[in-house]
């Protein structure tokens, strides 16, 4: 039998609030669709974050599978987006595959992982191992929806694997989501009303995304981008701010 679902966290759907217009980051700024328009090409967003690069520098990773290819534009237009709106840590954030997360404990200074999958494929159980041990240190993870298998194959594994473990649809009306020291207010957006969560005790650990992220972060010139940049922006303020 499940304890109770701690706050912020519902056993079915909820009804979601009446939209209210966006207060956005302090000062007013928002990410306008066209600030963020200018992808750059795979090359060059592996010149700026080299695949291969020791995990014991990263604060921040992102890891995909070897099909995945997305990984180093998006990882480079959300550090542009994050840094418009909020501090980061001084240190490394690189993409990489995901096999790579198995050395993860090696990475003291880790504060935030982003899953991401192409296909059916689950992450290896050494990798589950070395998450489930990160998240009961006190890490966060982000799992990309854009995939819907990849997306339940990875919240059961990590569910299981990690202790005291507790999975819920996470409420709207979330710190994450609408907090006073998130840099945007999200009520009602399309990529929060359906997303799922890991709790331990009662901290959010892992947030799983209703729909894609990386996708989207990798091109900002789609229509999916802005509330992509903003969500994801949002979620790393969070971990940074679980991490203090």
């Amino acid at each position: 039998m499940f304890a109770p679902p701690p706050a912020g966290m519902a056993r079915s759907t909820r009804g979601v609030p009446t939209p209210k217009a966006p207060a956005g980051p302090p000062g007013g700024a928002v990410i306008q669709p066209g600030k963020y328009a200018q992808a750059v090409t795979r090359e060059e967003a592996d010149s700026l974050y080299a695949l291969g690069m020791p995990i014991a520098r990263v604060w921040m990773a992102l890891a995909t599978d070897p099909d995945f290819a997305q990984g180093p534009q998006a990882l480079y237009h959300l550090m542009r987006a994050a840094r418009s709106q909020i501090g980061l840590p001084a240190g490394l954030a690189a993409p990489m595959q995901l096999e790579n997360l198995a050395s993860l404990g090696e990475a003291e200074g880790m504060k935030v992982v982003v899953l991401g999958g192409s296909g059916a494929a689950p992450i290896s159980d050494e990798v589950a191992a070395a998450l489930a041990k990160y998240i009961e240190g006190g890490g966060f993870v982000i799992v990309d929806g854009g995939n819907d298998e990849f997306r339940s194959l990875v919240m059961v594994q990590l569910a299981k694997a990690v202790r005291g473990a507790q999975r819920g649809q996470v409420h709207t009306d979330h710190a994450l989501f609408v907090g006073k020291s998130m840099p945007y207010d999200l009520t009602g957006g399309t990529l929060v009303s359906q997303s799922d969560g890991i709790w331990v005790g009662d901290r959010l650990a892992v947030f799983a995304s209703a729909g894609p992220l990386v996708e989207p972060w990798s091109d900002p010139t789609s229509k999916d981008a802005q509330p992509a940049l903003e969500l994801g922006v949002n979620l790393i303020a969070y971990a940074l701010q679980q991490a203090k």
